[in-house]
C-alpha cells in the first residue's frame, strides 16, 4: 500500500419516476434605527416557484485521494452529476 492513493470512477443512479413542486412566498417590513428612533423604510416581498422531475437514470462521476499512514487512511472524495448536482465527503478509516 502506497502513501497516497488516487482514484476515479463513474456510474448511473437509477431513479423511480417522480415529480416535486414547491412555492415560497415571503413578505416583510423593512425598518431601521436612526439615533434610537425606529423608522420604516418600506416592505419587501419574495416569491419563488420550482418544479423538478426525476428521470430514469442520472450519470455520476467521482474522484478522490487517500493518504495512508500505517493502517489509518484519511480520504476526500468529490461526486459530480453533470448539470444537476455535486457533493463530497471526507473522513478517516482503519484497515486491519
Amino acid at each position: 500500500m502506497g502513501a497516497l492513493s488516487l482514484y476515479a470512477g463513474g456510474g448511473y443512479d437509477l431513479w423511480r419516476r417522480g415529480h416535486s413542486a414547491s412555492d415560497i412566498a415571503l413578505d416583510g417590513t423593512l425598518t431601521t434605527k436612526v439615533e434610537g428612533e425606529e423608522a420604516m423604510l418600506g416592505s419587501a416581498s419574495l416569491l419563488h416557484a420550482q418544479q423538478v422531475s426525476l428521470g430514469d437514470a442520472v450519470p455520476r462521476g467521482f474522484f478522490g485521494l487517500q493518504m495512508n499512514v500505517f493502517v489509518v487512511g484519511a480520504y476526500a472524495q468529490v461526486n459530480l452529476q453533470p448539470g444537476t448536482a455535486f457533493g463530497g465527503h471526507a473522513g478517516m478509516r482503519v484497515a486491519l
